[in-house]
Formats: structure tokens, C-alpha cells, sequence
């Protein structure tokens, strides 16, 4: 993969049996849980007020224009409103201004609720776009419990658990293989992103096959051409959480799992950086991460884990890097590292 904030080549052919009027939609998916701004700091952690510089120069860095896509999408986990103002006004800001009134410069917006309220209380799990790559069609939270209630607790969870699901409809043009057509209203996709319970084994596992099926629902209602789940599941790859989603007849398959464990021995790809996502806040300047708990899952057919289709989706994936959370300083970000995924997405327009 490289400087994993490289653009993907869009002149890479996804597939020697792309269909006429197929376009590529070059595509990179972030993920970050960039913990919640404690006001009492375990050791070692750092106050959001000293951690927010170094996480927005993260985001802007692999965000930034003309080296990353357009239509790259960023999820979170762990967002306060607080941090959310933050980010909207110094991160996610085309036009740098904090001002109200040159709100409408700035080409990133978000979706998301707090997860206590539905409103603005409690913890985020926000979906960042840009309006110029993207259209709206659907947004919804679901709230992970036995009722859907808002703001209750599911099974035995520690904390209040959502899925945040975005319906998106690309603006951009077509940019590949013959597409002469104008419209292109079916060049659709399916996000969703979600934290999981980090104390509720059957939370995880019964929340998991609720995003199973909040997934199917959406994918019938609105026949996205391709979907992904984003997020921290506080499952490593043993657990409920994460075997449930990587089963045969699933619709999802961890990204990580499509790149070959040979050293990049066909000179295509290899996963950079460390394979753990979950730091905590290690004081050792030489800490290595504890778990593999933060995922990027790329949907697949229900019902089927077929060899054609994995190897439609390895030839999508150009990369897979799990983000260093601490430089020279030792200020951790967060007690998690980022993922990205860049990946060319084949859409079909009318």
C-alpha cells in the first residue's frame, strides 16, 4: 500500500469481466474510535484539548485534496458533542473559518446522534462525507437493544450501543468504461458505522445479528451496489461478535482477511502497519497495541461466501493500513489506531 495516504490508481482495471457501463468509484473508508474527551485522564492519557491538534492534523492529512478521494467517507466512534463541534469547525472545514456565516464554504457535513437522547447527548458514532461527492438518500440510528428504544441499554451492556446507517448516492461523475449516460441516481452505496459494547458478551453477540438484519432491510429497500460496516466491535477475530459477521452466509467479510499473509509476494499488497487497533495509553515509548478489535467489513452477497465473489473484492481492495496514534511527543491521539481502506468500486449507471 505505501503512504497510506496515497490516492488508489483509478486507471486500474477492478475486473476483466467489467460490463459495459460500469464506472469505478475510487473510494476510502477511515475509521477511528478517537475516544471520548475524559475529563479525568487514566496515566498517560492526555486531555482532549491537548490530543484534538494532533487528531485533526490525522484527518486533514489523510483527507486532504487532490491526494485523497473525493468520495472518501471518515467514521468515528466515541465522539462527545463537544469533540463533534471541534471537528466540524477545525477539522472538517473547507474554507479554514471558523465563522457561523461561512459555514456553508465547508463541503464536509456528517451524519449521527448522540446515542443517549438521539439528540446531542452522549456518544456519537458520525459518518463524515463531502456534499460535493455525495447525495443523502437515507439516514437512520438504530438503537441497539431488544425494543430499538432510544437511549436504553441492550441485554447486558455496560453503555448505551447504536448503529449509524447512511443511504449515499454519488454525485460525482462517471468516471470509467464507456459510460455515456448522464444520470448516474443508481451509483449507490450502503455505510454503516457502530461501536460495540465493550462489557456485554451477549450484547455484542445479539447486537451483531441486529446489524445483520438492519443491513438486509436497507440493502432491499434501497438496492445499494455496494455496502461496508465501519467501526470498533470490541470483538477480536475469536469472539461472537466478529465470527457472527465473517461466517459462510454472512453479508459481510473483514477486509483484512482479503490480504494475502505472503509478504506482498505478488507485488500487489500487504496490510501496513500494526495489525493491533487498541492501544490504551501506554506510558512505554515502545508500546505495541493489545487487540485487533477496530474493523472496516466489506458486504457480500447474503447466503454466500462464493470464491468469485471474495475475489471480486480482493481485486477492489488497493489498500489496508492500520494508522500510527503517536509520533516523537508520546501524546497518544487515542487509545486506538485508525484503519483505512482504499478500494475502486465497480458501480453500474443507468
Amino acid at each position: 500500500m505505501g503512504d497510506a495516504s496515497s490516492p488508489p490508481p483509478v486507471a486500474r482495471q477492478v475486473s476483466s469481466q467489467e460490463a459495459p457501463g460500469t464506472s469505478v468509484v475510487p473510494l476510502r473508508i477511515i475509521t477511528h474510535n478517537i475516544r471520548f474527551a475524559n475529563t479525568s485522564p487514566e496515566k498517560h492519557e492526555r486531555l482532549w484539548e491537548d490530543r484534538f491538534p494532533h487528531l485533526s492534523s490525522h484527518f486533514k492529512y489523510h483527507t486532504r485534496p487532490h491526494f485523497a478521494p473525493q468520495s472518501t467517507l471518515v467514521c468515528m466512534q466515541e465522539v462527545l458533542h463537544r469533540q463533534l463541534q471541534d471537528l466540524v469547525k477545525h477539522t472538517f472545514n473547507t474554507s479554514g473559518s471558523t465563522s457561523p456565516s461561512h459555514a456553508e464554504e465547508s463541503d464536509w457535513t456528517f451524519v449521527g446522534v448522540g446515542r443517549n437522547d438521539g439528540k446531542t447527548k452522549g456518544e456519537y458514532s458520525p459518518i463524515f462525507f463531502r456534499k460535493s461527492a455525495w447525495k443523502l438518500r437515507h439516514f437512520e440510528t438504530v438503537w441497539l437493544n431488544e425494543t430499538g428504544e432510544v437511549g436504553k441499554k441492550g441485554w447486558d451492556a455496560s453503555s448505551i450501543r447504536i448503529l449509524t446507517c447512511a443511504v449515499l448516492q454519488s454525485a460525482l461523475p462517471p468516471t470509467d468504461s464507456g459510460v455515456t449516460s448522464t444520470s448516474h441516481t443508481s451509483r449507490v452505496i450502503l455505510a454503516l458505522n457502530t461501536h460495540l459494547d465493550d462489557q456485554g458478551v451477549v450484547s455484542r453477540r445479539e447486537s451483531t445479528k441486529l446489524i445483520l438484519k438492519v443491513a438486509s432491510r436497507l440493502k432491499s429497500q434501497y438496492s445499494p451496489q455496494f455496502t461496508f460496516l465501519a467501526g470498533d466491535l470490541n470483538s477480536r477475530p475469536d469472539d461472537d461478535a466478529y465470527q457472527l459477521l465473517n461466517m459462510p452466509g454472512s453479508s459481510f467479510v473483514d477486509t483484512r482477511r482479503l490480504i494475502p499473509d505472503d509478504n506482498n509476494a505478488e507485488g500487489k499488497i500487504y496490510a501496513y502497519g500494526n495489525e493491533r487497533t487498541f492501544t490504551g495509553f501506554a506510558g512505554d515509548a515502545g508500546a505495541g497495541g493489545r487487540h485487533r478489535i477496530d474493523f472496516i467489513h466489506l458486504g457480500i452477497s447474503e447466503g454466500t461466501h462464493d470464491e468469485a465473489e471474495i475475489d471480486t473484492l480482493k481485486q477492489m481492495v488497493q489498500g489496508y493500513g492500520v494508522l500510527p496514534s503517536r509520533f516523537d511527543d508520546q501524546i497518544w491521539m487515542s487509545d486506538h489506531r485508525g484503519i483505512v481502506v482504499d478500494l475502486l468500486v465497480p458501480m453500474k449507471s443507468p
